[in-house]
């Protein structure tokens, strides 16, 4: 639900009407979605639609597909490109990373909506193992069903090196000079010496 509450909101921020209306009925369309669940444990069930309901105590009547069509419809009217970013993704928990992909794949591929993604493809692909089973043709690739997974539905994956030590180390220690300089510190020659990184 947070998810579509953050699209929401930044979709309000433009004056542009039609994404206005685009956003109001994206959010029509994530509480009929999530109105729709019903969860239980050991004899005990809570409807999800009872958070929705409005001042009178009644759920939008209209249902969860003219919704989701009329969502669509908005957004491809608007023409509006809309950027999703998301990034540290392999820190979340295994089962935040399937439910997120699996809300990607089924639920928010809307048009005109693009999502960037960074992530430790490695972490999040053993994630996504566990619940997307290989085909016996990919287990005799041994290939991993996680990443086959992502690499249908990554459309355009970037590839970042890792970065190099040296760099990396420069990078620390300029860190380090800026911090002494701000609180008043300073290291003395023979100091600076010592911690500078060679070429």
């Amino acid at each position: 639900m947070n998810f579509f509450q953050a699209v929401v909101v930044e979709l309000n921020k433009p004056s542009h009407p039609r994404l206005k209306a685009a956003s109001q009925m994206l959010w029509k369309y994530a509480k009929r979605l999530i109105s729709s669940i019903t969860i239980g444990s050991r004899g005990v069930e809570a409807d999800l639609g009872e958070l929705f309901k409005d001042n009178k105590g009644e759920l939008s009547t209209i249902d969860l597909k003219q919704c989701r069509q009329e969502t669509d419809e908005l957004l491809r009217e608007s023409e509006t490109r809309i950027v999703v970013f998301m990034d540290d993704i392999d820190r979340l928990t295994k089962s935040e990373i399937q439910t997120l992909f699996k809300l990607l794949k089924l639920i928010a591929d809307f048009p005109y909506m693009v999502y960037v993604l960074a992530l430790d493809i490695d972490m999040v692909a053993r994630a996504l193992q566990e619940r997307y089973t290989s085909s016996a043709e990919e287990e005799a690739e041994g290939k991993n069903s996680g990443r086959v997974f992502l690499e249908k539905l990554i459309q355009v994956p970037v590839q970042l090196p890792a970065p190099n030590k040296l760099t990396m180390c420069r990078l620390a220690l300029d860190g380090v000079y800026q911090i002494t300089k701000a609180v008043d510190i300073w290291l003395s020659e023979e100091e600076r010496t010592r911690s500078r990184v060679p070429s």
